[in-house]
């Protein structure tokens, strides 16, 4: 039997030092964590509002509610935020708008969901809205 003895003094790779995850790859982890959370938040708030479970289609304008008007929309904005020209150019599944953004019971913007979930998770979960600047949050948004 033989037995090997290579121990070299000079050598430093006698111990394997793992190193932890970088934070910028932490970051990135936690954020594609925090989008799939949010997404499917978002698509859990669509099917309540569909079966009635959560009132949705109302807006509360301080006095009283009113009913949403949801045509005659001012633009569809992708994810981007570059004009869409129509509704047709975001899919149905990801069209949402901001309850921050309405103005007398009708939505002014229509956004792509990806865009605005970018925003929230870039920017700690608040973030202001692309065209008014108005703080929003991700109970500000709703399915279209």
């Amino acid at each position: 039997m033989a037995i090997n003895n290579n121990n070299n003094s000079n050598s430093n790779n006698n111990y394997y030092i793992r190193a932890a995850t970088p934070p910028r790859q932490t970051n990135k982890l936690r954020e594609k964590a925090d989008r799939k959370k949010m997404k499917a938040s978002l698509s859990m708030k669509r099917r309540l509002i569909a079966s009635g479970q959560i009132p949705g289609g109302r807006h509360w304008d301080g006095k009283r509610w009113l009913n949403l008007n949801k045509t005659n929309v001012k633009g569809f904005y992708l994810s981007d935020f570059t004009n869409a020209g129509a509704v047709k150019h975001i899919k149905k599944h990801k069209r949402v708008y901001l309850n921050v953004d309405v103005r007398n019971a009708k939505v002014q913007h229509v956004y792509d969901r990806d865009g605005i979930i970018r925003l929230l998770v870039n920017g700690g979960y608040m973030a202001k809205s692309p065209l008014t600047r108005r703080n929003f949050n991700l109970e500000n948004v709703m399915p279209y």
